[in-house]
């Protein structure tokens, strides 16, 4: 395998896991407000 397609990889990867990471961090910051409004 190339070098460049191993990083470019891990890139995506890495792009994919920081979305993934943000995507729950909102949720948990959505049903916290919503306990509050409870």
């Amino acid at each position: 395998m190339n070098a460049a397609t191993i990083m470019n990889a891990a890139t995506i990867m890495n792009a994919a896991a920081n979305m993934y990471a943000a995507t729950i961090m909102n949720a948990a910051t959505i049903m916290n407000a919503a306990d509050i409004m409870i």
